[in-house]
């Protein structure tokens, strides 16, 4: 056996053992991905029946509120909820729609000055 012929099955071996491993891979990593964007719904709707139920404070809601009127005030953002917006229930799709329609400027994503971020000292 020479060097050529080692070459060759370490090429075979790699797609036949690493091709199917990295699509593996990807798929696991787009459904951890769904797995996340759902958790999220979830978490929000759960709070909205919290604050429903009166086991959330108003002091609570208050500060969700204003996180989703930060990210609600994208435009991106509401096209993809008015194309989402069936998947929830009405009494829901009506406290974000609420929301949306108080929105000002995006501000979620505004930049920073980095100049004026003080960094801690190396000890």
């Amino acid at each position: 056996m020479n060097w050529a012929m080692l070459t060759a099955i370490g090429q075979l071996a790699t797609v036949f053992i690493g091709v199917p491993s990295i699509i593996y891979f990807a798929i696991q990593l787009r459904e951890q991905n769904r797995e996340r964007r759902q958790s999220a719904v979830n978490a929000l709707k759960g709070m909205y029946y919290s604050r429903r139920e009166r086991i959330l404070s108003t002091e609570l809601w208050d500060e969700i509120d204003r996180t989703m009127s930060d990210f609600l005030a994208y435009k991106g953002i509401q096209e993809w909820w008015q194309t989402r917006r069936h998947w929830h229930t009405e009494a829901f799709a009506r406290v974000v729609d609420g929301i949306i329609a108080k929105c000002d400027e995006p501000t979620a994503y505004s930049t920073y000055d980095l100049k004026q971020v003080v960094l801690p000292k190396d000890s």
